[in-house]
């Protein structure tokens, strides 16, 4: 999910550049041209963050998570309603 909202975002940017390219940097200084690409990268970039910051992965209503361990190692263990009773 993460990489296909990575990817959406790029032909976004992808999108936007090709339309600043074929109107209005054609009259405009090359370096001017490269400072609003950084621009338009980095607002990308923001809202590309913002997505992923957001976003929680699936998890069934009836399957508990345990996540916790004495070493602080991350354990990923999926615990059914049978075995918490």
């Amino acid at each position: 999910m993460i990489l296909a909202v990575f990817l959406f975002m790029t032909a976004i940017g992808d999108g936007m550049g090709a339309i600043l390219f074929a109107s209005v940097f054609r009259q405009l200084n090359l370096c001017v041209t490269m400072i609003i690409c950084a621009l338009c990268m980095l607002f990308n970039l923001a809202l590309f963050s913002m997505v992923a910051r957001n976003w929680k992965p699936y998890q069934p209503n009836n399957l508990q998570r345990l996540d916790n361990n004495d070493d602080g190692v991350e354990l990923n263990t999926i615990v059914t309603n049978r075995e918490m009773n």
